[in-house]
């Protein structure tokens, strides 16, 4: 039998790797072709929103893309303030002191319109600005519980206050009349337990956001009457709605 010569090594090809090189090429080809394709259709898609917003507003003639419709000198302008909430759709806003005075304004008319003005104060200090609520007129003597009579009140002040993100103190007070009943240890209790109520109004009826909103509990601290007199002491017994200018506003003054 003849022997079976072996067959011959064939040389080693040193040029393969050019071929995954040139499918890699050709892959990264693909992917930024289809990159760029996207791209235009994107663009493509912004042009044709912003020519239907134009027309929407009534501006004729084409508006380059990146052109702000709304004049930079009318960014800082107060949303309107409406009781049936038509400045929430113009979107939240921070409310600087110039805009807390006008809040003031408005709500100041309202109350005179409905009559509450001898029950509800409104003061502007370095704080923000400050809705006083007198406690003989929201709550029963020694109780925390929110009258339903004030409920509308209590509607159009937040949604007056609604359209902003200023931080809200919620800060209840009493007079210096010592109080130890079943519910409440003492006027420390009361004064916080008020300021609740009117907090979760806030937020169950009017979906404030809980993280913008705070509550103290000062008891017979910071009087701004005389507790010697009835009147004095009246005054006293308050929660206090603080629209703070800054978040980190000091306690009240």
């Amino acid at each position: 039998m003849t022997k079976r010569k072996n067959d011959p090594e064939k040389e080693p090809n040193h040029e393969r790797w050019l071929v995954s090189y040139a499918d890699f090429i050709t892959l990264l080809f693909a992917v930024f072709v289809t990159l760029y394709a996207m791209g235009e259709v994107d663009k493509k898609k912004a042009e044709e929103v912003i020519q239907s917003v134009n027309r929407a507003f009534g501006i004729t003639g084409f508006m380059p893309s990146g052109t702000n419709l709304i004049p930079s000198d009318s960014l800082h302008v107060l949303p309107l303030l409406s009781l049936d909430g038509a400045g929430q759709s113009q979107g939240k806003t921070h409310a600087d002191m110039n805009a807390l005075l006008k809040i003031k304004q408005l709500l100041e008319k309202e109350l005179e319109n409905v009559g509450e003005e001898n029950e509800t104060h409104l003061d502007v200090t370095p704080r923000g600005l400050v809705i006083i609520l007198q406690d003989n007129h929201f709550f029963a003597s020694g109780q925390d519980d929110l009258r339903p009579e004030v409920y509308p009140l209590l509607d159009h002040i937040a949604r007056v206050l609604a359209p902003y993100v200023n931080p809200l103190s919620i800060e209840g007070f009493t007079d210096n009349t010592a109080i130890h009943s079943q519910q409440f240890a003492s006027n420390w209790e009361l004064s916080s337990s008020r300021a609740l109520r009117v907090l979760h109004y806030l937020v169950n009826r009017h979906n404030f956001d809980p993280a913008r909103l705070s509550v103290t509990g000062y008891g017979a601290n910071f009087p701004i009457g005389n507790n010697s007199t009835e009147e004095g002491r009246r005054l006293n017994r308050r929660v206090e709605i603080a629209i703070l200018a800054a978040p980190n506003a000091s306690a009240p003054l």
